[in-house]
C-alpha cells in the first residue's frame, strides 16, 4: 500500500478529493507543501529574476485532517479534549491543495 502521493508541482491534486467532505474520524497526516514567500527589500533586475528561480519556502507539518474540499485542506496541530463538550483546536491552517507537495497517512501508524 502506497502511504504519499509525490507530486510534480505542476500535477494538480484536486483529483484526489471527490466531494467536499467532513471528516468523522481525523487522520494524522505529514504533509509538505510549499508556502508563499516575500523579499521586501530593493534589488537589480538581474537578481530578482534569479531570486525568484531559487527562493522556495517548504514547510514540513503534521496534524488532524479536520476538513478537506477540492480546494483546500483544514488541517489542526494541537487538539485538547477537557471532557466538557466540544474539543479544543490550536494551530488551525487551510492550505490550498495546489501548495500540497507530499502527503503521508501516519493514523495507522501510532
Amino acid at each position: 500500500m502506497e502511504l504519499f502521493i509525490n507530486m510534480k508541482k505542476t500535477d494538480a491534486i484536486v483529483d484526489l478529493v471527490m466531494d467536499d467532505k467532513e471528516l468523522n474520524e481525523w487522520e494524522l497526516t505529514y504533509i509538505e507543501w510549499e508556502d508563499a514567500i516575500a523579499h521586501t527589500g530593493w534589488m537589480s533586475e538581474s537578481e530578482g529574476k534569479k531570486w525568484f528561480q531559487k527562493q522556495t519556502m517548504t514547510v514540513k507539518q503534521v496534524g488532524w485532517v479536520v476538513t478537506e474540499t477540492k480546494k483546500y485542506l483544514g488541517i489542526v496541530s494541537r487538539m485538547s479534549d477537557w471532557g466538557e463538550g466540544e474539543r479544543e483546536l490550536g494551530q488551525l491552517q487551510k492550505i490550498p491543495h495546489t501548495w500540497i507537495r507530499k502527503r503521508v497517512l501516519l493514523t495507522d501508524m501510532i
